[in-house]
């Protein structure tokens, strides 16, 4: 299997976030999950700390083929937020290292198991197995919030599928 080329987008959104899932483990359990919007309009819904994932964006295609399908280069936003009550910058630094770190990592990223649905269900599945390589991560940049006691971060993802 890999991801379906019909449904690019949300099958590396939702690969994403299955093994982001599989990643934040204690002390992070707390931390939710989501999959974003664009605009962002679901944010004030979700009770912090969250890990926010939005849609990929295709970069440029690429020569190498997989199959008959060439393959493309796509670029995916993840962010943390958090507020005072729920570990602030402490731990929004620590589980910014954790991705950073994760990402990074080639035999990490690419061995990590994960549950997934798509068009199926696949259980101990891996991006690899999923057709989706990770080829680097930028670091976690601030980003503004109205209210002055949170704070959020977001790092983008590149990836090949």
């Amino acid at each position: 299997m890999g991801v379906r080329q019909i449904e690019i987008i949300e099958d590396i959104q939702q690969c994403t976030r299955a093994v982001i899932d599989a990643v934040v483990t204690a002390p992070f359990s707390r931390w939710k999950i989501v999959l974003a919007d664009l605009e962002g309009k679901q944010y004030g819904e979700f009770t912090k700390p969250f890990v926010y994932i939005h849609p990929p964006r295709y970069d440029s295609p690429i020569l190498e083929c997989q199959g008959s399908l060439s393959r493309g280069v796509y670029l995916i936003d993840f962010g943390a937020w958090c507020d005072r009550k729920s570990g602030f910058a402490g731990e929004l630094n620590s589980i910014n290292g954790r991705m950073l770190n994760f990402f990074r990592d080639p035999q990490a990223v690419h061995t990590q198991a994960f549950n997934v649905v798509t068009s199926e269900s696949y259980t101990d599945t891996t991006l690899h197995v999923q057709g989706i390589t990770i080829l680097g991560i930028t670091g976690a940049k601030p980003i503004l919030t109205e209210d002055k006691t949170e704070i959020r971060t977001e790092a983008t993802i590149t990836l090949m599928a």
